[in-house]
Order: C-alpha cells, then structure tokens, then sequence
C-alpha cells in the first residue's frame, strides 16, 4: 500500500477522529482558522493539517494545527511546491564544459 492510501486510509479512520492530539488542537483554536481565524462552522468545519508526519499516528501536540478549508489547501499547496520544485544544480553536478578527456582541439598547437 502506498504512502498517500495509508495516510487516507487513518485520516478517515475513528483513531484519527478521536485522536487526543487533535481533539486538543481544535479545543485549543477554539473553532477558530489558527492562520486567518475564520470561524468553523457547520458547513465549513476546521479541519487539522500534520506540520510534520514524523509521528503519524501518535501526534504529539505540536504536530497539528487548525485550519480552514482555504488556508489548509493554501499550506499544503506550498508544502508540496517546496518538495517538489527543481533542485538547481550544484557546480559539481556540472561537467565541466572544456573536458579535456574529449578534446577536438591540439593543446600542442597554438
């Protein structure tokens, strides 16, 4: 099973909806969007973001956060920007662009 399927698979599930860690991060915000405090409603219930999956599963306090709907996309669409954008090359990555092992030209010859 993948690593996306396993983390739908526990957000869907009651451990995850009865998880202490997030039960007290919701009490905590008091149904309020930690990030533009837009108040959860029953249309529009706050959702909780992992801000680290070190311990899925068994969050601890800090892991999670509270967020509406829109900053929770927004979150997540920067988080997947910053794992996912082009690596630029470092100079070693880089051969060298007068790589003498393929010479077309004499060096003996001026």
């Amino acid at each position: 099973m993948s690593k996306t399927n396993r983390h739908r698979l526990y957000i869907a599930s009651e451990k995850w909806r009865n998880s202490p860690a997030r039960l007290t991060e919701l009490a905590a915000a008091v149904n309020r969007c930690r990030i533009c405090f837009r108040k959860g409603t029953a249309e529009s219930p706050l959702e909780v973001h992992h801000a680290t999956y070190e311990r899925i599963g068994n969050e601890a306090l800090g892991d999670l956060v509270a967020l509406c709907h829109d900053c929770h996309d927004d979150v997540t669409s920067i988080q997947r920007a910053r794992r996912y954008r082009r690596r630029r090359p470092r100079r070693a990555d880089v051969q060298s662009h007068r790589d003498t092992r393929h010479s077309f030209f004499d060096p003996t010859r001026h």
